[in-house]
Order: structure tokens, then sequence, then C-alpha cells
């Protein structure tokens, strides 16, 4: 079960980042995490040329394990290198990697707490000719 949920929260995470190809400077947009930060976050990207973006993210998890109720919030952010993918106009793949800092807000002492951490990322990026 753990599995399915994962890949689906995978698929449904790339396909918020098919934003569009570099010929939008900025975007922004609700991205769907993995859940481990955050279940849903809102997106802002920018690019710094045709191939070089940065991608900044606030989202949150509320979580209730038992009877302990807590709340993460996280921000990141993230370097993105494009590549074409020929021959489809408008389709590129990415890769990078960022930094996201968090904080659990909770009445047990267990689940409180700030955290930074290093992330991979990765994915398509599709820009849709009729949208502007």
């Amino acid at each position: 079960m753990k599995i399915k949920l994962t890949l689906v929260l995978a698929l449904l995470s790339l396909s918020s980042a098919l934003f569009a190809q570099s010929s939008y400077k900025q975007s922004i947009g609700l991205r769907l995490g993995s859940g481990y930060y955050d279940i849903a976050s809102a997106a802002y990207k920018t690019f710094l040329n045709d191939a070089s973006a940065l991608e900044f993210n606030l989202g949150i998890r509320p979580e209730r394990f038992g009877g302990t109720r807590w709340t993460n919030v996280a921000a990141s952010g993230a370097y993105q290198h494009h590549f074409d993918i020929k021959p489809v106009d408008g389709l590129k793949w990415f890769v990078g990697g960022g930094v996201v800092v968090s904080n659990t807000f909770s009445n047990n002492d267990y689940y409180k707490g700030f955290g930074v951490g290093l992330f991979p990322t990765g994915g398509a990026d599709y820009k849709f000719k009729k949208f502007h």
C-alpha cells in the first residue's frame, strides 16, 4: 500500500513539475510533495537564462499519529538545469538540487523541532503552445 501511495505521489509531483519550457520567464503553481516535508506547496519558478532556473516552494504537512497532532511547515529553494528533449518542441528534462528548511509544531516534544536538509531534484518540463 505504501509503495502504491508513494508511486502515485511521485507521479503527481512529476505532473505538477510539467510547468513549461524556457520560453517563459517565470511561473507560479501548486506542487504536490512526497509527504515527508509537505503534502502541498505554493511554487514559484524563474529562469535565469534558457537552461538555468530557480524554484522556490512554501508548503505544509498536517499529521495526526495516535492522539498526537503536529504540523510541519517547509520552505525550499532549488537550482534546476534544463535540457531539450528532441524532437518534441517545448519538452525538456531537468536535474538539480536544493536546500529545505522546516519546522514542526506539536504539543509533543518528540515531534517538534527545526530541520535543514539538502535534496536532489529532477523531472520534465513542458510548455503548451496555446497557454500564455
